[in-house]
């Protein structure tokens, strides 16, 4: 079975650990992510990371060329629940969680 995930889930988690990145350092973590799990397919185009920088104001900006993290988040990567809500909860915990420290050891 193959899996999509948004931009969303990236961002959420690679901001976590840095910061800010940007486009080309999101690509990068799009590569590592499947070349190492071949079931996962990361949707992070252009037009994804901006419809979700658009969706969550609160949580990132576009500046400078660069996707950040916004000083009045931190509240957001802090909370598990938080942080749950943009899982995808079609995969297991176990293949999340493969995901999940692929994209924060980028940082």
């Amino acid at each position: 079975m193959c899996y999509k995930l948004e931009s969303s889930f990236v961002l959420i988690h690679a901001l976590r650990v840095r910061e800010s990145y940007t486009i080309a350092d999101i690509v990068a973590i799009k590569r590592k992510v499947e070349e190492r799990i071949s079931s996962v397919y990361l949707d992070v185009s252009r037009n994804s990371i901006l419809e979700t920088i658009s969706s969550y104001p609160e949580i990132f900006s576009w500046e400078n060329e660069h996707i950040k993290r916004k000083s009045s988040a931190f509240c957001y990567f802090e909370d598990d629940d938080a942080m749950a809500f943009f899982n995808n909860t079609d995969m297991s915990e176990r293949l999340e969680l493969q995901i999940i420290q692929c994209i924060e050891s980028h940082g």
